[in-house]
């Protein structure tokens, strides 16, 4: 018997892009077997109604309206109501490859946890997926499962976009609202709870990037939600999978040196209200953090910027600017070259 799906969009201030999401929706090879949840969160626009005309000509799509509550706020409201065996989480600016659902319902025969997918960046309607990236492989165990996530290996980020996960997992767990980083948070504890995560070459998932989105946009003032989020990881680990501790702990602190980073290009970065307790915290840190190993998460020369940013923020500044000025001087760079 094929899995149920519900595929679940919270819909806010989008009407832009929302009719690109709703379109990919409907042209999903088995389209009449998902359950579609459209979470009006309040949106002042015009999404409410073009969600209410959406779910008009399909009997299998459903409108949930209710106040602004944020995107956590949304994603609950859905998932109380949800039927369906796996959750796929579709934010409303982006969209999906035709084929995708059947390509994960596909995977999830395994009785997967997780099927883990790639993203496409895209910045118009007509995304095109790049050929597949490698055959599907499997991670098997949730100490298995719970280290890839700790340490970013086979593909396993903390991102739940790039997931179908089982709705099991999410029993007695939901996002948390008002918080930043909202996948951040539960990833730890869905992670723990799987035994199996399958994970695909395959491009199903199209990531518009938008101008001043807030993932996209340096100087961002999340710092305390995103460092907390990270460090749920290192709680997890410390209590269920002490060999992935190495990992979560460098996985922290290269979030806590990004987040400074952050602030670091913040005009008067020193008035910043976040700053003198995240500067000092890492500092109280720094021997800790030189002792923990981690290829990829603290290499050599992340571990010499971090004692530069605790001795000389200034300096760290200079170095930060002009590394940032030449990796997006390379992105224009390999955009041309591909245009």
């Amino acid at each position: 018997m094929n899995a149920k799906i519900s595929v679940i969009v919270p819909v806010y201030k989008v009407e832009e892009y929302l009719p690109r999401c709703l379109q990919s929706l409907a042209e999903q090879t088995i389209f009449e077997e998902l359950e579609v949840l459209l979470v009006d969160d309040g949106s002042p626009d015009a999404c409410g109604r073009m969600c209410d005309e959406f779910a008009a000509g399909h009997a299998n799509v459903r409108v949930i309206h209710k106040e602004n509550g944020g995107l956590s706020s949304a994603r609950n409201a859905a998932m109380d109501v949800a039927t369906g065996d796996y959750y796929l989480f579709l934010d409303s600016d982006d969209y999906l490859r035709a084929d995708a659902c059947e390509v994960l319902r596909q995977a999830a025969e395994s009785g997967a946890d997780f099927v883990i997918f790639r993203l496409y960046e895209v910045y118009d309607d007509a995304g095109v997926a790049p050929p597949c990236a490698h055959s599907p492989q499997r991670i098997v165990g949730n100490k298995a499962v719970f280290h890839a996530l700790a340490g970013r290996e086979q593909g396993m980020t903390e991102m739940i976009a790039d997931k179908m996960t089982a709705a099991r997992l999410f029993k007695g767990l939901r996002f948390p609202v008002g918080m930043k980083c909202e996948d951040a948070f539960v990833m730890p504890t869905l992670a723990s709870r799987a035994e199996l995560a399958v994970v695909l070459g395959e491009y199903l998932y199209f990531y518009r990037q938008r101008p001043g989105s807030i993932m996209r946009t340096r100087g961002d003032n999340m710092v305390d939600d995103r460092v907390a989020a990270h460090e749920e990881i290192v709680r997890i680990a410390r209590k269920q999978y002490p060999e992935s501790l190495e990992a979560a702990k460098a996985r922290t602190y290269h979030i806590r040196i990004v987040c400074l980073n952050a602030i670091l290009d913040c005009p008067h970065f020193r008035t910043h209200p976040s700053w003198k307790r995240h500067i000092r915290e890492l500092r109280e840190r720094l021997p800790d953090l030189l002792r923990t190993k981690h290829a990829f998460w603290l290499p050599v020369r992340r571990k010499a910027y971090a004692i530069l940013l605790c001795a000389c923020p200034d300096l760290a500044l200079i170095y930060e600017r002009i590394r940032f000025r030449e990796r997006r001087k390379h992105l224009v760079y390999t955009a041309d070259k591909k245009s």
